[in-house]
């Protein structure tokens, strides 16, 4: 019987009261019967109305509700007239026989092509000669379109209040009650076999009240599917309506999940647990973040990475609080907050010279050529750093990454230290001894000086040892020729010539 009752109920959802205003060509559209629900009719079933759209392409057919499945029993492609009447409105009439039909059923109108819907427009018949048919129950809004499916059920911490409008054939309801019966279906399907529960219940010409109490029919936070039928007094049971409602009277449970201490630029993962205490619940969540400033922010849609679990990368230190408001069905709200430490990473400099990396206290040479370089672009940090070179602690240059020949003004020993600042100010420091070597013109230079003033040197001390050498030399070793005087000059020559 419950299949039947959801077919039913899937079926009646839509159908229209008796009497709907004219609307215009810009709003909903709408078809009214001049004929009530519950209309009884033998032979030949006669309807009339108007609507608020042409009725050119459409079409009926009539189905029997009393039946398990709800079978279609006679359609029709036309309506027996259909005009344009005052106020933009059509007036359409329609006869079917239907000698040979004896059931409770409805008679449905399709729009066609005429109205951008596909939504039939729904009556209740009783047809045949049998009297005393079984009541029937349907719900809808007055002039509304069909009802959507996907619409969200109700919510309620306790009561659970319905109104359905009555149809009855040749009995009042006097005499006549509500049955119900509940089953937890927190994906549409019953978990266990529906029980029966009490309500309450009034009515009147064409309307039914139920009110049923969760709390005292013992039943716990869910998703629940309630079953109703009108009973008459001849012990007829109507179609059944079904609802599916939430009870949720208590607060969700929140446990968010994440790391204590990170590092700044590290992503840090937090997740919420949320427990509504029972299968189908459906909660949302509302994120901020307090800053180390005490500035609020909410997350972006990037931080968000479902409607449970945030992913948060921050590149300044301090102390953070994630806080996280859970709202479940009801409008029940818990909050929980995360406290975490965005740690600052001291800057560890690296210098390194044509791919060599230098260690404190190195000593280096580079050169005669200039073009060496000392490179500190890879710095062991997360976040962007500043760079302050000091070169024999008297020259300084700041805010580049790399040295070479022309940071120097002379060749030979220079001491070279390199300094790191991150943003949060935390500072570091790498030492080096730098020998840059001459360049070749200039020793070449210096050698040619060098080995011209020793050959100058050299030729100086032989001039010079050769003139010692010379006076050194006594004339009086040499023999002496002087004449004598009393000897003439030819006995000179003949004794030199002797």
């Amino acid at each position: 019987m419950a299949g039947s009752g959801t077919l039913v109920l899937l079926l009646l959802v839509t159908m229209y009261p008796l009497h709907v205003g004219a609307t215009t060509m810009d709003s909903e559209p709408v078809l009214t019967f001049h004929q009530p629900h519950g209309s009884s009719f033998e032979g030949t079933m006669t309807l009339n109305g108007t609507s608020s759209f042409s009725l050119r392409t459409a079409s009926w057919s009539i189905v029997d509700i009393g039946s398990i499945t709800g079978v279609e029993v006679l359609s029709g492609p036309y309506l027996t007239s259909a005009t344009p009447d005052s106020d933009g409105l059509f007036a359409w009439s329609l006869d079917i026989d239907v000698a040979e039909l004896n059931c409770v059923c409805y008679i449905e109108i399709h729009p066609g092509d005429s109205v951008e819907i596909d939504r039939p427009f729904r009556l209740v018949t009783y047809l045949g000669e049998t009297p005393n048919r079984q009541p029937v129950l349907y719900s809808d809004a007055p002039g509304a379109p069909l009802a959507s499916s996907d619409e969200s059920p109700p919510i309620t911490n306790r009561w659970v209040n319905l109104t359905y409008r009555l149809v009855t054939h040749g009995t009042a309801w006097n005499g006549s009650y509500i049955t119900a019966n509940v089953c937890e279906a927190p994906d549409q399907v019953c978990l266990a076999e529906p029980q029966g529960v009490s309500v309450s219940s009034s009515a009147n010409a064409s309307e039914v009240s139920v009110k049923f109490d969760t709390v005292g029919a013992g039943l716990h936070d869910g998703v629940w599917r309630m079953s109703v039928r009108a009973v008459d007094a001849l012990l007829r049971s109507s179609n059944a309506m079904e609802v599916t409602f939430v009870l949720d009277s208590t607060r969700p449970v929140v446990d968010l999940a994440g790391p204590t201490v990170i590092n700044e630029r590290q992503t840090v993962h937090v997740e919420a647990t949320v427990n509504d205490g029972y299968m189908g619940s459906d909660t949302t969540s509302t994120w901020t973040l307090r800053q180390p400033d005490t500035t609020v922010r909410g997350l972006t849609a990037d931080e968000r990475l479902t409607e449970h679990h945030v992913a948060l990368t921050l590149n300044t230190s301090g102390t953070y609080v994630l806080h996280t408001t859970v709202v479940d069905r009801a409008g029940l709200v818990t909050n929980a907050t995360h406290v975490f430490v965005v740690e600052n990473i001291r800057p560890e400099p690296m210098l390194t010279a044509d791919g060599l990396v230098l260690e404190h206290g190195q000593q280096i040479r580079v050169g005669p050529e200039p073009t060496w370089n000392i490179t500190a672009d890879e710095i062991a940090d997360n976040e962007p750093v500043d760079f302050l070179w000091v070169i024999d602690n008297t020259t300084s240059v700041r805010s580049v990454s790399v040295l070479n020949a022309t940071s120097f003004e002379r060749s030979g020993l220079h001491q070279v230290e390199l300094i790191v600042f991150d943003d949060d100010g935390s500072t570091n420091s790498i030492v080096v001894d730098l020998i840059i070597l001459e360049p070749v013109s200039d020793a070449t230079s210096t050698s040619s000086v060098a080995l011209w003033g020793g050959v100058a040197v050299i030729v100086l001390l032989i001039s010079g040892f050769l003139v010692l050498v010379q006076r050194e030399q006594a004339p009086s070793d040499l023999p002496k020729w002087t004449p004598s005087p009393t000897q003439s000059s030819k006995d000179v020559d003949d004794s030199t010539n002797g």
